[in-house]
């Protein structure tokens, strides 16, 4: 029992990547599911030669788009506590940090040593205050180490506790990093995050992100979105994301094909049921470009086409 547990753990990683694509996609399979850059169940397109697209279910909208590749983290590829990647030039990137792992903490009896807060017992970590709301599934994320003791995250809302947990222990190793994280159930403008060691811990990359809403009704109010899942068409030509928009009881099926296009990629929205008045917001992570997507009746198609970065060269709605 021991040497087949010995020969499990010192296995080589099965990184299916190494797969080509065919016709022309950027792997074989080339649309996926997977943890994807801290963010669980995301849906991931090869759409050609190192050209990728990140789907987030959440939203119901793009998450990411880059030309590069994808490193591949995490218990089903590697192993590891870790998540995976992209990796490459950004074309485009939906707003996500709320409080970016360069944010100053306030020390109160913590090292910082190399980037890494060493902990004493009893010693905690005040965040900056941070604005929550207009935010919707939130998370605090860290890397930690050690087997023994635990941290104390508190979650302070407006100048109280709102929420609480304890981090968790490594299973195997006293020095390796464990990324965690936890979901932060409420929204408020003045946010903050403590967090109190038990002495032998190490901290690092404190995070805070979200999604932004991106599907809204013809008032500017954020609609509720009921991911359905995605077809293939005919394996490799093409792909259909099909998923919800949900208003006063009114539901409306969407459907969004994605598609690689010389120097950049396409995109094609449809509504396919009752007439409704919907908006997509567009903007990227700077905030210096942002753009509607409208369709306003029944079958109404909205065809884009993009050229780095996150400039549509065509498009319209029917």
């Amino acid at each position: 029992m021991l040497a087949l547990l010995l020969a499990h753990q010192q296995q080589e990683p099965i990184v299916p990547v190494l797969r080509p694509g065919v016709d022309g996609r950027g792997r074989d399979p080339w649309v996926f599911r997977c943890i994807f850059e801290d963010r669980t169940r995301m849906l991931v397109f090869a759409l050609g030669d190192h050209l990728w697209m990140a789907f987030n279910p959440e939203t119901c909208g793009v998450y990411k788009v880059w030309k590069g590749d994808i490193d591949f983290r995490g218990k089903v590829w590697d192993f590891s506590q870790e998540n995976s990647r992209s990796v490459g030039e950004i074309l485009y990137q939906a707003p996500n940090a709320i409080l970016p792992a360069t944010a100053d903490w306030t020390p109160y009896g913590v090292a910082k040593v190399d980037e890494v807060w060493q902990f004493p017992a009893n010693g905690y970590l005040l965040s900056p205050v941070f604005d929550t709301r207009g935010w919707q599934r939130i998370f605090f994320a860290f890397d930690e180490t050690g087997r023994k003791n635990r941290f104390r995250v508190d979650l302070i809302g407006d100048g109280s506790t709102k929420q609480w947990f304890e981090s968790a222990t490594h299973v195997e190793s006293e020095k390796e990093w464990q990324w965690n994280f936890k979901r932060i159930e409420f929204a408020a403008p003045k946010t903050q995050v403590k967090v109190t060691g038990e002495g032998g811990k190490s901290l690092r990359n404190m995070r805070v992100y979200g999604d932004r809403p991106v599907w809204f009704s013809s008032t500017g109010q954020p609609l509720s979105v009921r991911y359905r899942g995605y077809e293939l068409i005919k394996q490799t030509k093409g792909v259909v994301v099909r998923f919800d928009l949900v208003s006063n009881s009114v539901v409306t099926p969407i459907e969004f094909r994605p598609e690689r296009i010389g120097g950049g990629w396409s995109e094609s929205w449809r509504a396919v049921g009752p007439r409704i008045s919907v908006q997509m917001k567009r903007e990227d992570a700077e905030k210096a470009r942002q753009f509607l997507i409208n369709l306003t009746a029944k079958n109404a198609i909205w065809n884009g086409l993009f050229k780095p970065k996150l400039q549509p060269v065509g498009g319209g709605s029917h």
